[in-house]
């Protein structure tokens, strides 16, 4: 098992040992990131720094796996929303709109994100569904908890029946910073009721 290992360690090693070497001779800082395997079988990542120093090259060696779990977590994350047939709108507490996917466009009727984000969530809202969206905010601010609720919107083609999902987002100190709107068109249903 480890003979099978040999060639791809020893062929690391040479890289490394080049990247040294091209250091030395250039004086030019360099980074390299790899994935690695502990002793007890666990992956990790490190990232290796080497920067040129009178004496020969100065390496300094970081683990790196906490960011590498989160920045595939994040890619895992970011693909889920922009391939999901719902809609996804984030807002400020403002309610300005600050990001959508892409399922958004066309349930919105529109072409570009550029179309919805800068808006206010109530410009597009139906004037007779604001005071219930209103409400429903500040229960969420004081509660925390999701809400599912029915909207009408202004779109190009007409007034949209949407099922809205609405979350609390908060940062690391679980402050709110906005919110979270997953939503369903269900104006076919409604034209069947």
């Amino acid at each position: 098992h480890r003979d099978l290992h040999y060639p791809l360690r020893r062929q690391r090693q040479m890289c490394i040992r080049d990247r040294f070497k091209s250091v030395m001779k250039t004086r030019k800082p360099d980074t390299i990131t790899a994935e690695h395997t502990y002793a007890d079988g666990r992956k990790g990542w490190y990232e290796m720094r080497l920067y040129p120093v009178p004496e020969g090259v100065l390496g300094i060696v970081a683990d790196i796996t906490k960011r590498k779990t989160a920045e595939a977590d994040l890619l895992r994350f970011s693909s889920a929303v922009r391939m999901s047939t719902d809609s996804i709108v984030i807002t400020g507490l403002d309610t300005k709109i600050l990001d959508v996917n892409y399922a958004t466009l066309d349930i919105y009727g529109v072409k570009e994100k550029s179309d919805l984000i800068g808006k206010y969530a109530f410009e597009i809202l139906a004037p007779e569904d604001q005071d219930a969206a209103t409400e429903a905010l500040n229960q969420l601010m004081e509660r925390g908890s999701k809400k599912i609720l029915k909207f009408k919107v202004k779109t190009p083609a007409g007034l949209k029946h949407l099922e809205v999902s609405l979350g609390l987002m908060k940062n690391e100190e679980e402050k709110p910073v906005g919110f979270v709107a997953i939503t369903r068109d269900v104006t076919p249903n409604k034209k069947t009721e």
